[in-house]
């Protein structure tokens, strides 16, 4: 599997996927999927307390919220949203068992704040109200610690989905229960001509993305960070998850230099990637998705973006909104039932209340 050394390396230049061919990604054609074309304001708040941290990662939870660095320490600074004042920064980097060696994700439900640590397979959740240093610690998977993936969220029902799973044939998600048990597999990798022969562990690192759940867990989606690739899950009749839709504007092609025999996992391609989602979130009704539609030669670093993708849960697009001010991230907080974005500049991280027009689910 991973070797530690090399994973923050690898991890890094994930940023090289390579895509293949794309439909005009700013134009007519691109405008005609969606019924809705608007615009909306970004209202700041003001500036998080202290000096500007890393947003690797950012979730809301109980009134607050959660920036996450997967390289820096600490782990977590967690800020009021009314008050935009720093409440917890206790979560350390370390190899103790309440520590976190290399974030890989974290989350939130109404419940639970749930921080997976990517290089030993543990997850630490912390109950609402709880202070972050005195989580419980839970071994994912329970049964086989040897294995690891890129990304875990809570569902319903107390189980889990991960994904970028490197050892199990084709399957992109595993199903996990309570104890991180793999209780099943749910989909396979996107698949063009140039990458079908390819093994398990290139496409996991091809098709690296992001996973997020809907606020009750019944719902969640997968959205790569190169190219555009979108699929919608949701519980079945019998409880069960299964896809519901899938949206791909490209499909990413990938040159794999893995050295499985070093524990070595990357991919390389060229700079005309799109460069993907660039962070979501989901309110009860729609998903949102910050995507700037620019490639990584146009957005080498990254920058803000000022373009979001409205999506219902099943996986219809409703909308695509310019924003008055271009963010880095977005967070739904369901506390206060609104929609934030954050941006960071060189003195502060910055808070936004965005003012979404008015939107319907399709007839």
């Amino acid at each position: 599997m991973y070797k530690t050394g090399s994973l923050l390396a690898i991890i890094a230049f994930m940023c090289s996927v390579s895509c293949g061919r794309q439909q005009d990604k700013n134009g007519a054609e691109f405008d005609e999927l969606f019924p809705i074309s608007a615009t909306a304001s970004v209202h700041r708040l003001g500036s998080l307390s202290g000096e500007p941290k890393s947003m690797d990662y950012v979730t809301a939870w109980d009134g607050k919220i959660v920036l996450g660095s997967k390289r820096n320490d600490p782990v977590l600074n967690i800020y009021d949203i009314a008050s935009l004042q720093l409440v917890d920064s206790s979560l350390r980097r370390g190899h103790g068992p309440t520590d976190i060696s290399y974030l890989g994700n974290f989350c939130a439900d109404s419940q639970t704040l749930f921080i997976y640590d990517m290089n030993v397979g543990k997850q630490l959740r912390i109950p609402t109200g709880a202070t972050i240093n005195r989580p419980t610690v839970h071994t994912m998977p329970g049964r086989d610690p040897a294995v690891r993936f890129m990304n875990i969220v809570p569902l319903w029902g107390n189980r889990f989905v991960a994904d970028g799973r490197l050892d199990h044939d084709d399957s992109q998600f595993c199903l996990l229960d309570s104890s991180g048990r793999i209780t099943s597999y749910l989909d396979t990798y996107p698949q063009n001509e140039a990458n079908k022969d390819f093994p398990s562990y290139d496409k996991a690192f091809g098709f690296q993305g992001q996973i997020f759940p809907t606020y009750d867990g019944k719902r969640f989606v997968y959205a790569s960070r190169s190219g555009l690739v979108l699929k919608f899950f949701g519980m079945g009749p019998t409880g069960e998850f299964e896809k519901v839709n899938e949206f791909s504007v490209q499909i990413p092609n990938f040159t794999p230099q893995s050295n499985p025999a070093q524990g070595f996992y990357t991919v390389a391609g060229d700079a005309d990637n799109l460069r993907g989602v660039a962070s979501m979130t989901a309110d009860r009704q729609f998903y949102y998705f910050l995507f700037s539609g620019k490639t990584l030669r146009e957005d080498m670093y990254a920058g803000p973006v000022d373009q979001l993708l409205v999506f219902t849960h099943s996986g219809e697009p409703v909308a695509r909104i310019r924003l008055d001010r271009a963010v880095n991230r977005i967070v739904y907080d369901a506390s206060t039932a609104k929609l934030y974005a954050l941006t960071m500049d060189e003195t502060a991280n910055l808070l936004s209340e965005v003012s979404l027009p008015v939107l319907s689910l399709p007839n």
